[in-house]
């Protein structure tokens, strides 16, 4: 009989390993003499079947997994057997509710489990919610080795509360893994630039919207010691002192919104730039954080006059064949109506508001700034 309290220990220390469950389930197999242990997840409403299994060499496991998934699944005699018992008890053998003649003469039998050197089987239920869905863990001993007896029932009957346990925790912690992985990947694919701050300043991570802004507006890199450089030292200045402000974005909301200019050397035209906000973390902390983050910071690049688009800025450009400046300085235009008032949003003067227009009409063949206000309405209706 195996020390009942280090048993236990090593079950839920088994879903801290990297097999998980896998681990938890061979500590009981072990326990109870087996050498291959399976979890089965019965559907009968639907009639789906999913078996996890371990204690054979890899190419074996899966081979037996597809074999009992393709064509055992709900013609199983020794779960049928068992299942009463199993779902008002809580633990079952087959030894004691089917007949050996009856099942070593079964296809089951000869054609599955037979070549893995199965005979006798006990199971445990581990879950059932609804009715109709329950788990079940399996445990499998040679024919060379002797049924499972009223000592071994009982132990299972000790071992059971806790394998429950155990495997609630793994469906809770991958249910949360998946989550996690869902909304990392969400946040890796978000329009907007998102940062990862730690509580010492340090960027843990940002993900490609970000790192494409802070490269397109050449406005600043990650140090070797991961802090974020700005080049504008106003927004740096700022940026240090919201890091260092506590609670400031719950008392002084401006105190955390950084505006950062368009750096680029090349540029004609100063753009809007982007915006950079900085939120702490509350301390029910999303499951993307990890220990040590404090603040999440989101880049939003301005891209140009006030209410345009992004998307109808490249349309601009890749269908008109406008340069980057032009597509902006047209969009001023049909965002403020006159050359001086544009040149006033984009922080230039109107003579290269005037200048830009010229390239513009002469590219699409226009006369008039009505005529390219009307195509580019045409294109923002598409």
């Amino acid at each position: 009989m195996p020390n009942l309290d280090d048993t236990l220990l090593r079950i839920y220390q088994g879903l801290l390993d990297s097999d998980g469950i896998h681990a938890s389930l061979s500590v009981v197999a072990r326990a109870l003499g087996g050498h291959l242990a399976a979890l089965h997840d019965e559907d009968l409403a639907h009639g789906t079947s999913r078996v996890m299994a371990s204690g054979l060499p890899e190419r074996e496991l899966t081979q037996f997994i597809a074999d009992y998934e393709v064509r055992w699944s709900g013609s199983n005699p020794l779960m049928d057997a068992c299942l009463p018992a199993l779902l008002r008890e809580g633990v079952q053998h087959g030894d004691a509710v089917l007949g050996r003649q009856t099942f070593v003469q079964s296809d089951y039998y000869r054609e599955l489990l037979k070549p893995l050197d199965i005979e006798h089987s006990l199971g445990m239920r581990v879950a059932l919610v609804p009715q109709s869905r329950f788990a079940v863990a399996t445990f499998n001993r040679s024919r060379h080795a002797r049924q499972f007896d009223a000592a071994s029932v009982q132990l299972a009957r000790k071992l059971r509360p806790h394998l429950e346990c155990a495997y609630m925790l793994h469906q809770r912690l991958g249910s949360a893994l998946a989550e996690c992985a869902s909304l990392r990947a969400a946040l890796e694919h978000a329009a907007v630039g998102l940062i990862l701050v730690n509580a010492d300043g340090r960027i843990r991570t940002m993900n490609s919207a970000a790192e494409q802004t802070l490269e397109r507006l050449n406005a600043g890199h990650l140090s070797f010691s991961g802090q974020l450089e700005l080049k504008d030292r106003h927004a740096k200045e700022r940026w240090r002192r919201a890091l260092a402000s506590g609670d400031a974005s719950v008392t002084d909301p401006d105190s955390h919104e950084i505006r950062i200019l368009d750096m680029d050397p090349k540029s004609s035209i100063t753009l809007a730039g982007a915006l950079l906000r900085l939120h702490r973390l509350p301390l029910a902390a999303p499951a993307f954080a990890q220990p040590g983050i404090r603040w999440v910071a989101t880049l939003t690049e301005l891209g140009g006059p006030a209410g345009a688009s992004d998307g109808l800025r490249s349309v601009l450009c890749s269908v008109l064949g406008l340069t980057p400046r032009e597509a902006d300085v047209a969009l001023a235009l049909r965002e403020h109506g006159t050359a001086p008032a544009a040149a006033k949003a984009l922080a230039v003067a109107p003579s290269t508001v005037r200048s830009h227009l010229k390239s513009i009409f002469g590219k699409l063949d226009l006369e008039r700034q009505s005529q390219l206000i009307q195509r580019i309405e045409q294109i923002a209706r598409v």
